[in-house]
């Protein structure tokens, strides 16, 4: 399989990440505060964001041609992160009797890690440009 293909799946990801957000911040603004959940509609669209934001962040990397390591921990970190927020805050009783919301913590380091790994990265393998 060619590189490029590698790419185009990540830009397609990353477009599947920024739909999911929206969806997410629509659920929240209209499905959730609507019934008077403030709190569930609050963590609905902190998912929503993120998800948007890393998807938009995929897709950059995507085109830089960032090494995949860091797509894959910035893609999982990100549906654990924003899944299991969004699962949350639809159904707060059953996603802390499945201990699901112990795991949002470790999505949101695996997005500052992809994050921070990129950084370096870029610092340390890349050519400077003059």
């Amino acid at each position: 399989m060619g590189k490029n293909v590698f790419h185009h799946r990540w830009v397609a990801c990353g477009a599947a990440l920024v739909a999911l957000g929206v969806m997410a911040d629509a659920v929240g603004a209209h499905v959730l505060e609507a019934s008077g959940d403030l709190k569930g509609a609050d963590r609905m669209e902190l998912a929503g964001q993120y998800s948007v934001w890393m998807g938009l962040g995929l897709i950059t990397w995507a085109r830089l041609k960032i090494p995949q390591i860091f797509c894959w921990t910035l893609l999982i970190g990100t549906l654990v992160f924003s899944g299991f927020l969004a699962i949350k805050s639809i159904a707060p009783e059953g996603s802390d009797a499945l201990g699901l919301g112990h795991l949002i913590p470790w999505g949101g380091g695996m997005m500052i890690l992809s994050w921070l790994g990129v950084a370096i990265w870029m610092l340390f393998t890349q050519p400077v440009i003059h």
